[in-house]
């Protein structure tokens, strides 16, 4: 690397944390303590649990894609003292090397990181920063969507899903696969932040039908319900999630929903719309909506 190259970088950590620094002093100035309070699954260390999770948490606010490449990025005297003066902890020499960062990961239970992100949506809600996110002043906006992670051609684990491809023909093969459903609170525009997760995963090895994202949706909307009970909620999802076991359970958690409409997705609504549409009663189901969801409040 040049030292161009190097400079510009230096550039682009020194903004990105900067900025990081900033957000945890605006919002969440108990951030410290709550690593502090982190339940600590080693006997021993050298480097402090917050070191050790700030460390990681800094990975990925500088967009570092690798957990080697971060121990070869965060090697320098002065991201160190940086990070130990931000933690408020004695000087080390170095920061932990990823090897180490992955034992600890390993043993920490995944319980804690959900107690840390539970504390920090709590805070940014109670203090009433986002308001003029609320759809219609009141609810807020909360995108439940599945992504897929990791796909293999062997079995990963018990766990993975499973899909043969091009069936009973010579290209068949089947591969592994690992998803996971979101839960994305929405705080503006381009500014939405994690909510709830839920892995979308098989019990064991021998099922005869893989888990899927509306069942992983019943486990995670039961858990954002027993967590946040008297959120006002309002579910935006696509076309998938527009049956009545979904209806059920947002009625059963008091929660409204939006689902998106896709053509071609389910052809008998469509059929509906347009009959309505044909009759001209279209403009008047628009005004019995208005009138049950009356505007309050500035919504962006």
């Amino acid at each position: 690397m040049t030292r161009a190259e190097q400079r510009r970088n230096r550039k682009l950590y020194e903004r990105d944390f900067a900025a990081f620094c900033k957000i945890i002093r605006q919002y969440f100035p108990e951030f410290t303590q709550w690593l502090c309070e982190t339940s600590d699954p080693r006997q021993s260390s050298i480097y402090e649990i917050e070191v050790m999770l700030m460390t990681v948490i800094m990975k990925n606010i500088c967009s570092i894609q690798s957990m080697q490449g971060m121990t070869e990025k965060f090697n320098d005297e002065n991201c160190v003292e940086n990070l130990c003066r931000l933690r408020g902890v004695g000087r080390h020499e170095f920061l932990p090397h990823y090897v180490t960062v992955n034992e600890f990961l390993k043993k920490l239970d995944t319980g804690e990181l959900e107690t840390l992100r539970r504390r920090m949506i709590k805070t940014i809600l109670r203090r009433r920063k986002f308001e003029d996110a609320r759809f219609l002043g009141k609810y807020w906006l909360v995108i439940f969507d599945a992504t897929g992670l990791f796909h293999f051609h062997e079995r990963h684990c018990a766990h993975c899903l499973k899909k043969t491809l091009n069936k009973g023909s010579k290209e068949e093969k089947t591969i592994y696969y690992h998803n996971v459903l979101e839960a994305k609170l929405v705080l503006g525009e381009g500014l939405i932040i994690s909510l709830g997760t839920e892995f979308i995963e098989n019990e064991r090895e021998d099922v005869e039908k893989n888990d899927c994202e509306t069942r992983a949706f019943h486990r995670l909307a039961s858990r954002l319900k027993q967590e946040y009970p008297r959120l006002p909620v309002c579910v935006l999802a696509d076309s998938l999630y527009a049956s009545e076991p979904v209806f059920k359970k947002c009625k059963e958690n008091k929660w409204h929903y939006l689902i998106r409409y896709k053509d071609g997705s389910i052809p008998s609504i469509a059929e509906e719309y347009h009959e309505i549409e044909g009759m001209g009663e279209l403009q008047e189901l628009e005004r019995e909506i208005a009138r049950e969801y009356p505007r309050k409040g500035r919504v962006k």
